[in-house]
This record gives structure tokens, C-alpha cells and sequence, in this order.
């Protein structure tokens, strides 16, 4: 991106599923510059992927960290 931020589109693994909860994880490099930073995560469902007739279910989250 043109300011300096990077866009990434991959799934998230799997990692624990107990009846509704689902645990999803994902590793990334956090940006090498100190400050403060964050990250989005736009969550899709599949239906919503894959299914033309579903409704778009959609949540975004920011995540705030710091890097020393």
C-alpha cells in the first residue's frame, strides 16, 4: 500500500472447536518500526464466500499493538 501498510488475504487455521466456539488462528510479522501500530481483520463466513443467494455476514476487528 502506498503508506507503507500491507494487505494480506489468507484463511485462518482451525485451532480448537468446542459445540459453537471456534477457535481460529493466524501468525504474522509485525511491522519492524517502533511505534504504535494495528492491525484489521475482516472476518467473511463461507456462505458468504461461496454462496450468492446467502446474506453477507461480516465483522471487522482492530487489534492495537506495540512495537518496541
Amino acid at each position: 500500500m502506498p503508506n507503507g501498510g500491507n494487505r494480506v488475504k489468507s484463511k485462518f487455521d482451525l485451532v480448537s472447536s468446542t459445540g459453537d466456539l471456534k477457535v481460529y488462528e493466524k501468525t504474522w510479522i509485525a511491522h519492524p518500526g517502533p511505534g504504535n501500530r494495528h492491525a484489521v481483520v475482516n472476518v467473511l463466513s463461507n456462505a458468504s464466500v461461496f454462496d450468492d443467494a446467502a446474506p453477507v455476514e461480516e465483522n471487522t476487528w482492530g487489534i492495537p499493538y506495540l512495537v518496541k
